[in-house]
């Protein structure tokens, strides 16, 4: 059954807006679920193969933004644990495949 392979995480919402104006912000979501009696790991970022941020409750820094090719760490804020993030004055070079994945242990 699906329950022997292991805790799990849900992707409950997912939301990148397909087309945005230059220079505006823009809201990125990532709404999960963790199964019961499991614990959400990680929770990264990613814009094409490049990841630009993450959440791992685990760490003493559980936050953290990376710049990649077209989007800076600075134009990333974070809201509810990496379930939301805020990219700040978006560019054409933010232009890409943006996904987010989700470890439970």
């Amino acid at each position: 059954s699906f329950a022997s392979r292991g805790p799990w995480v849900q992707v409950q919402r997912f939301l990148v807006p397909r087309y945005v104006a230059l220079g505006v912000n823009v809201t990125l979501e990532c709404d999960y679920v963790v199964q019961q009696h499991a614990t959400l790991y990680s929770l990264k970022w990613y814009k094409g193969n490049s990841q630009f941020y993450q959440y791992i409750p685990s760490l003493p820094q559980q936050h953290a933004a990376f710049s990649v090719r077209g989007l800076d760490q600075g134009q990333v804020v974070e809201g509810r644990e990496g379930r939301r993030l805020d990219v700040l004055g978006v560019t054409l070079a933010a232009s890409d495949v943006y996904r987010c994945e989700l470890v439970a242990e």
